[in-house]
């Protein structure tokens, strides 16, 4: 409740709705579940409400809130239906499985979020989601006529299996094999109140994925339908992936190696003459499902892969395309993530130097070596060259992050 500047003027809206109607204010306060007191405040202007109990009130006269308080009326529509259900940007963040940041600049109107994200957020608050994100009413409604509706209504039902009063798949793999939040909470190495967002419908980082994965024996495609990119900085930080059955996983689209045939992509599966090659280059708003799928039963994955990562100009220039089974840029930010946090332990670890062990003797700090060695800083040039002298190697293999050559930059 914050303070009127404008209160003693002329009635308010509210006073003069209470009026013609002959209500008093214990009447209204009781029915609308506030103290008459504040009820009485609001109606002399002296302070005005917030947007969940200003609805609560508009609710209970059969009014809308804005006629009754006009400084509701800059709302956005998103922020009007979040008061009118009474939820937090936290609640609904955890709903739709975004992050809170994302969801509050939603919000207040800075930015838009991407169409499957809209659905389910509209989903969580019953209501059409051009109503309340107008501003790509249009981009809705391309993407629902991409997509067919069966499509939609399953990944909608994944998104909101509590609201459902039905346990998710993750909850449903746990309860068939007697295993806990907390014991796939120890198995993953994070908290169990994490595992029951996961679980709610929030979508975990990659790694996370393949570790529950591997805890209850299941693909991951089977738990979630979707993860996130656990990348350092960047919008690549921002990047999800929905998770497609029968596609190749991230390990596999990762690892698989190269047969190095020169005319591998002849052998492609998506080589097949009755396949659709736009079916490869979806909009980015699109989870490639027929794509991905088609590339869960190429038998040249890894040439696929490196064809797209050892080629400059088809990594600028193929991004939005789907290779090895996964969009171009998610590729590129899961590849840079796993080789920059790597590359130093690699080298330490054949020498059996410690983290202290290579600080000492060049006279770098231990957080300037287990920083870099764990992919969460570069180090200056310096110290960068002087921990360099120690393995015997060039410091552009220790910090691709600050090399000059490979992918991960």
């Amino acid at each position: 409740m914050t303070a009127d500047p404008r209160a003693g003027g002329a009635p308010t809206a509210l006073a003069q709705v209470m009026a013609e109607r002959g209500l008093r204010t214990d009447e209204v306060a009781a029915a609308a579940r506030v103290n008459p007191a504040t009820l009485h405040k609001w109606s002399t202007g002296r302070f005005r409400p917030r947007g969940p109990a200003a609805e609560r009130l508009a609710a209970t006269l059969g009014e809308p809130a804005e006629r009754l308080f006009p400084h509701l009326a800059g709302r956005t529509p998103l922020r009007a239906a979040l008061d009118r259900h009474g939820l937090s940007v936290r609640d609904l963040a955890r709903r739709i499985g975004a992050h809170e940041n994302s969801v509050y600049s939603w919000v207040v109107g800075h930015y838009q979020p991407q169409p499957e994200l809209a659905e389910r957020a509209a989903a969580a608050l019953d209501v059409a989601a051009a109503e309340v994100f107008p501003a790509i009413a249009d981009r809705l409604a391309h993407a629902r006529a991409a997509v067919p509706a069966a499509a939609r209504e399953s990944r909608s039902d994944l998104a909101r299996p509590a609201e459902r009063g039905e346990p998710s798949r993750l909850a449903a793999a746990l309860a068939e094999r007697g295993m806990t939040a907390t014991g796939l909470a120890r198995a993953v190495n994070v908290t169990p109140s994490t595992v029951g967002k996961w679980a709610d419908g929030a979508a975990p980082t990659v790694e996370h994925a393949e570790q529950a994965a591997a805890a209850l024996g299941v693909p991951a495609a089977d738990l979630f339908d979707r993860v996130h990119l656990d990348h350092r900085g960047g919008r690549a930080g921002r990047l999800e992936l929905p998770l497609v059955p029968d596609a190749p996983t991230v390990s596999q689209a990762l690892h698989t190696p190269a047969t190095g045939d020169s005319d591998w992509a002849e052998r492609a599966a998506c080589a097949n003459p009755d396949l659709d090659p736009e079916t490869w280059w979806p909009d980015p708003t699109e989870a490639a499902e027929q794509a991905r799928r088609t590339c869960g039963g190429c038998p040249v994955l890894g040439d696929c892969r490196q064809a797209f990562l050892d080629d400059p100009q088809t990594r600028r220039q193929g991004a939005d395309g789907i290779w090895a089974g996964l969009p171009g840029r998610v590729l590129l930010a899961l590849t840079r993530d796993r080789q920059a946090g790597r590359r130093l332990a690699s080298l330490i670890s054949p020498q059996e130097a410690t983290s202290a062990r290579l600080a000492a003797d060049p006279g770098v700090t231990r957080p300037a070596v287990t920083q870099p060695r764990t992919g969460r800083h570069a180090p200056g040039a310096d110290p960068a060259e002087r921990a360099a002298h120690r393995p015997g190697t060039d410091p552009d293999r220790l910090w691709p992050t600050s090399g000059r050559q490979g992918v991960a930059r």
